[in-house]
This record gives structure tokens, C-alpha cells and sequence, in this order.
């Protein structure tokens, strides 16, 4: 049995797609085949600080269908002090092995100020960051605990 995450409100931009979703998530997919330049991130973290209207947001990525990404798009994204301050935690969702690959050196070199995982299902990428944001405001149940096993090692 599945979730679901109603949108709650959804923005259309050049490469991408920003969605609202329901327990403060924010969705970022990638229009198919469209490489994202350093002007994209930028366009993108302007959305999505406008769709939270500034306050603490849980980001999702859904990489799963997706061209590219520049390396000052990945910086930005990593390290932009618009979002950094608000953005609880990042969960990527990858499909493919070199998405994969761009997605473990996005967490490496660009050194995220916030914790950022990679996942191939987003269901347990939503459940994640709900963990996240949990954790981060003292709100962690016995049975949240026995979730965050289930992701030790991924």
C-alpha cells in the first residue's frame, strides 16, 4: 500500500518541473533529456523558495528521467544560501547507473550543508525525508526508529 502525496501546487519551468506536495515536500523532475545549466538551478531554487514561501521544505529530486546537469548547476544546487538555510534534507531518486554516478559525486564534491541520500524507489525517498524532517524537530517514534534501519546502509 502506497501513499499518496496530492500536489498541492505546481510550477512548469524551462528543463524541469517544481510540485508542492503535501507534508512540505518539494518535488524537482527533469523534462526528458534536458541538461541542466548553472541559469536552470538558479531558476529552479527561485521557484522553489517562492512555492515554500521561504519556510523549511524536505526536497525530492526525481532524477529518473533527466539529460544532465553542469557542474556549477550541481554546485549551486548544493550550496545556494537561498534554499541552504531552509532545505531539511534531499532525497534523489535515480533509475540508471550513471545517474547514479552523477548523483554519488554531487554528494561528494559538492559537500551538501544538508543530508542528502540516494534512492531507487520514491516511496522510501518520501518516507526518508519524513524521517528527516522528524528527527530534526524532535518528533522521533519508536516505530520511526525502527524505519530508519530499513536505510542504514543504503
Amino acid at each position: 500500500m502506497k501513499t499518496q502525496y496530492p500536489k498541492l501546487q505546481a510550477i512548469e519551468l524551462e528543463r524541469g518541473f517544481i510540485e508542492l506536495l503535501q507534508g512540505n515536500i518539494v518535488l524537482l523532475k527533469f523534462k526528458e533529456n534536458g541538461f541542466f545549466e548553472l541559469k536552470d538551478a538558479i531558476e529552479a531554487n527561485k521557484a522553489i523558495y517562492s512555492i515554500v514561501k521561504g519556510k523549511p521544505f524536505l526536497s525530492l529530486v526525481d532524477a529518473r528521467v533527466y539529460g544532465g546537469i553542469s557542474a556549477g548547476a550541481r554546485e549551486f544546487f548544493a550550496k545556494d544560501t537561498l534554499t541552504k538555510e531552509i532545505k531539511i534534507a534531499e532525497a534523489i531518486v535515480i533509475n540508471t547507473l550513471p545517474a547514479r554516478l552523477y548523483a554519488k559525486f554531487y554528494i561528494r564534491l559538492s559537500k551538501s550543508a544538508n543530508p542528502v541520500k540516494i534512492f531507487s524507489d520514491i516511496y522510501d525517498a518520501k518516507l526518508w525525508l519524513q524521517l528527516q524532517q522528524k528527527s530534526m524537530f524532535g518528533e522521533v517514534l519508536e516505530r520511526d526508529v525502527l524505519f530508519h534501519e530499513k536505510f542504514k546502509n543504503n
